[in-house]
């Protein structure tokens, strides 16, 4: 088994400082230096802090209007799930549904599959009903309902959460009808329907 590595310990130099760089070239450099870091070290160790590091992430996916540097750093918070095996700035990744380039959102559905795949439901519970609370995008709803439905269908009939089902279900109510067929349709092929 390989070592969990300390991350900070490995990030690429300056990484603080071009992360907020005025040109974006430097911004995707860093970007792509700390995904190739990530990338050469799988296991990462959990019980450093990297708050700042998500911190820039979190600022990156909020503010950054540079495509290609929002998709990198959802593809780099994607490997840190992996590596770390836990779910963070959850709540953010969802609000960015809102947006129309589709290599971001490809970005974005493959760091809610890892998410999804490496993360207990319950802990997913607290972020999806906040963004299902905070937008009124139909649209981020709708990619946020279709995640939930793959979430059901990706977990074992005993593994999906009762809890998690019950926090969703005052939501599920609120959506298209055809979105509670789907749902409906996942859990009477697991054999027990929850509502």
């Amino acid at each position: 088994m390989m070592d969990e590595v300390d991350i900070t310990d490995h990030l690429p130099p300056g990484f603080f400082q071009t992360i907020r760089s005025a040109k974006w070239t430097e911004r995707r450099d860093v970007m792509l230096a700390l995904i190739e870091m990530l990338s050469q070290h799988p296991h990462i160790n959990p019980k450093i802090k990297y708050n700042e590091i998500f911190a820039e992430f979190k600022l990156i996916i909020t503010k950054d209007s540079n495509i290609v540097v929002v998709t990198l750093a959802l593809r780099a918070i994607t490997a840190f799930v992996k590596g770390l095996r836990k779910n963070f700035i959850l709540l953010h990744i969802l609000e960015k549904f809102k947006e129309k380039k589709a290599s971001v959102k490809e970005a974005i559905v493959e760091c809610l599959s890892v998410v999804a795949e490496h993360c207990d439901s319950t802990i997913l519970i607290g972020p999806i009903c906040e963004a299902l609370e905070k937008t009124t995008n139909p649209n981020v709803k709708a990619s946020i309902d279709q995640w939930i439905y793959c979430i059901l269908c990706h977990y074992p009939r005993n593994a999906a959460s009762i809890a998690f089902i019950k926090s969703i279900g005052q939501y599920l109510a609120k959506v298209k009808f055809s979105y509670i067929i789907l749902y409906l349709t996942c859990l009477s092929n697991k054999n027990k329907v929850f509502f």
